[in-house]
């Protein structure tokens, strides 16, 4: 019985807490506005990746709070000509 009740807490807290964690990372949490994110890294092999997201966060006529977040990427390996970008555009509801 006890080690029953000790299992569905351990459970209950894990499920909570992943709730929590993924609420904390939705754009819509974010005041209305847009905001803009640049991140830069080289690997060791010298590819340089270059990350933009931009992220609109608003106020539907329903008064609902939506999100839309576009993200550039762009892969640069060193010493070659064939660098190459992709985009992607989500939206939050």
């Amino acid at each position: 019985m006890t080690k029953t009740l000790l299992t569905l807490t351990a459970l209950s807290l894990a499920t909570l807490g992943l709730t929590a964690c993924e609420t904390a990372w939705s754009p819509t949490s974010k005041a209305p506005g847009t905001y803009k994110e640049k991140s830069v890294s080289t690997d060791a092999s010298g590819t340089k990746r270059t990350t933009e997201q931009t992220t609109h966060v608003y106020r539907d006529p329903s008064g609902n709070k939506r999100a839309v977040v576009e993200t550039e990427t762009k892969t640069d390996p060193k010493g070659l000509f064939n660098s190459s970008t992709s985009k992607t555009t989500k939206s939050y509801n």
